[in-house]
């Protein structure tokens, strides 16, 4: 795979750093961290970065980085191109509750059961702010005090919020040092377009004072916020997202950074923003390849979305169509893990419906991509060769293997289970049986107090 045409939005991306730049808020540290590294800022605060500069920054990222556990006994190595992990993180301001069958606005109670949720749900690998009810200290601690994964935990808008997050992260360690040492915490900073205003760049800085794990990340409208054609809105978009790791990285070489970008377009015919099945094919694939190129690990945002406003035959279409292509992806080596899983709506609404389903698909790939092992079982040559071209149907191999290699979904199949039930109807019945034996992953007592002193002490602030 020659990646030509990416490596020519690489070279408009790096000319466009170091002739047009990219704006930044009046932050000292940030202005002061691009002179050190031969960069020019300009007197109304464009940055241009030369282009051996931009390259040497982004060479300094690492391949792959360990997200711990908050027990700090096991890690994801995120970024490795042998498996894609499942990040549990979209912040959608409403959910589509199992219980009324009805959106509604977010709340804690939905916040604490989507946490139980990803605890018991086996394929997904990392607990985040599914739901976001715009009070960010209690979202992530309800998270920290009640899931051992490693977790995604959201920001806001206030450099304050990261700043008490990392301060709840550093209690479950003990220290700084040991925080540093297994990060068990990473966030997403989210850019403007080709603009980082002050409130970012401090973001940034923390992630870079702390080595915390950055997702940079932004989201343009192509034919909207950003242009209509693919090649110019991943200059927009990538452009925006790259400039955030090349000043984490002259701040911190080989702080951990991952791509999180996620292409979207209006569709002309409705209006309707994001979710459709061509956007990954037409993009997301591309800005992985492009990452793929720099060694900069990367996550799809594409593969869950669903224009849909509930969990219905119409999601269930899209989210599917998303998925197989986005896992094809795993064979190029090119993708590193989802993002927004159980996204309806463009990511405005958590449905939970969504999350069971995702899980179960990616329980079927990874059983049809794990590698086969080639012995006397699977490649039965005398069989072969006694049989030739007749009935294996009733051959003593085929009755002791056939349950081994066929995937049984628990949802795609029938089963013994009413026929007159659709996917939707079994997901509902399996939340139900789920939630009956789902857990909280409970932190110590004397730091989950700590914790939730810290979050209510923050949100006064706010």
């Amino acid at each position: 795979m020659k990646f030509t045409h990416e490596k020519k939005i690489l070279e408009a991306i790096f000319e466009y750093f170091a002739t047009t730049g990219v704006e930044i808020g009046d932050s000292k540290w940030a202005s002061d961290t691009f002179k050190a590294n031969n960069c020019t800022v300009t007197d109304d605060l464009f940055v241009k970065v030369p282009v051996d500069v931009a390259k040497k920054a982004l060479s300094s990222i690492p391949s792959s980085f360990k997200w711990w556990n908050r027990a700090g006994d096991d890690y994801l190595d995120y970024g490795k191109k042998d498996k894609k992990y499942v990040i549990g993180d979209m912040r959608a301001p409403t959910y589509f509750s199992p219980e009324t069958k009805k959106v509604e606005p977010a709340s804690d109670k939905a916040l604490l059961d989507s946490v139980a949720l990803m605890n018991a749900l086996p394929h997904v690998d990392v607990n985040g702010n599914l739901i976001a009810t715009d009070n960010y200290h209690f979202d992530n601690a309800h998270v920290i005090c009640n899931s051992n994964m490693p977790m995604m935990l959201g920001a806001g808008n206030y450099p304050a919020e990261l700043e008490n997050l990392i301060k709840m992260a550093i209690i479950v360690r003990g220290s700084r040092e040991k925080l540093s040492e297994k990060p068990f915490i990473a966030t997403c900073v989210s850019g403007l377009m080709l603009k980082w205003p002050n409130w970012l760049l401090e973001q940034i800085r923390l992630c870079a004072e702390y080595d915390i794990p950055m997702f940079a990340s932004t989201m343009p409208v192509g034919g909207v916020s950003g242009p209509v054609t693919t090649p110019a809105n991943i200059l927009l978009g990538v452009g925006t997202t790259l400039f955030a790791m090349i000043l984490a990285q002259l701040a911190k070489p080989g702080l951990p950074c991952v791509d999180m970008y996620h292409s979207t377009y209006m569709d002309q015919a409705n209006g309707k923003v994001g979710g459709m099945p061509e956007n990954y094919i037409g993009e997301d694939i591309r800005i992985s390849m492009l990452n793929n190129l720099l060694g900069i690990p990367t996550v799809d945002g594409t593969t869950t979305c669903s224009n849909s406003l509930s969990f219905n035959q119409d999601a269930i279409f899209e989210i599917t169509y998303n998925f197989r292509d986005s896992y094809l992806g795993l064979t190029a080596g090119v993708t590193d893990g989802y993002w927004g899983v159980g996204a309806l709506e463009t990511g405005i609404i958590y449905s939970p419906h969504a999350l069971i389903f995702i899980n179960e698909l990616v329980d079927m790939a990874q059983k049809e991509m794990q590698p086969f092992e080639v012995n006397e079982t699977t490649l039965p040559v005398d069989m072969v060769r006694r049989v030739k071209g007749g009935i294996y149907i009733a051959e003593e191999h085929t009755l002791e293997n056939m349950n081994k290699v066929l995937w049984r979904g628990k949802y795609y199949h029938h089963g013994k289970v009413d026929h007159k039930l659709d996917i939707f109807d079994r997901l509902d019945n399996a939340y139900f049986e789920i939630m009956k034996e789902a857990k909280f992953d409970k932190l110590e007592k004397e730091k989950e107090d700590a914790i939730m002193k810290l979050a209510k002490e923050g949100y006064r602030l706010v």
